[in-house]
């Protein structure tokens, strides 16, 4: 799958595409009420989820690995 841009919701913490967001920072359940299934829904860990655009990870990237979805 291509890079892109993620983002945990503010309102649920899900990580989302931010191409996905409609300009928003919500993921798309809590744009739609259903999970957009593109993959696995999974909340923001910043023990896991690195270039999330508006958290901070805990690890040094290197130690990281990526998204299910990355």
């Amino acid at each position: 799958m291509a890079e892109f841009e993620t983002f945990a919701c503010e309102r649920c913490g899900n990580v989302d595409a931010t191409i996905l967001a409609e300009g928003t920072q919500l993921c798309s359940r809590c744009r739609t009420g259903s999970w957009h299934g593109i993959w696995d829904e999974e909340k923001f860990d910043p023990a896991v989820h690195r270039g999330v655009v508006n958290r901070d990870s805990d690890t040094d990237p290197e130690e990281l690995n990526d998204a299910s979805f990355s």
